[in-house]
């Protein structure tokens, strides 16, 4: 596993940070203030990207009115383009991850895989990152 990567595992498997779906970015507090409470996986990957290159930042959005009631959500911008539940490629290069790989992830996260079951996942199949081998290989 890549170092970025094992980095992405590292953090999943922390228990530092809540788990939320359906977006990259949970926020809990004063509209426009604070810090980014929650991640989708995905958004988590964004978000230690951030902290690793200094690129991209976390907008705030109004919140969304869903069933279970309103969620204040922030999309993640890199170089004038707005994410709100996929990832940029240059977080997707960052970790080693393909863009198919990503999309099952953010499925598995959406269908209520915990991040310590996506950890999991991550540190016994390889092939999630490009060019990792399976060990049945």
């Amino acid at each position: 596993m890549n170092p970025n990567a094992e980095k992405l595992v590292d953090a999943l498997e922390s228990g530092k940070y809540r788990q939320t779906d359906g977006f990259l970015c949970g926020f809990d507090g004063a509209v426009n203030s604070g810090e980014p409470t929650c991640f989708c996986w995905a958004g988590l990957a964004c978000e230690i990207f951030r902290q690793e290159t200094g690129q991209g930042e976390w907008f705030y959005r109004h919140p969304l009115v869903l069933t279970k009631g309103p969620v204040e959500y922030r999309t993640f911008v890199l170089e004038n383009r707005v994410y709100k539940v996929t990832m940029p490629k240059e977080v997707l290069d960052f970790f080693g991850i393909s863009e198919e790989m990503a999309d099952s992830l953010i499925e598995e996260n959406d269908m209520g895989a915990t991040f310590i079951d996506l950890g999991a996942a991550m540190r016994t199949r390889p092939e999630i990152f490009t060019g990792e081998k399976s060990n049945a290989d």
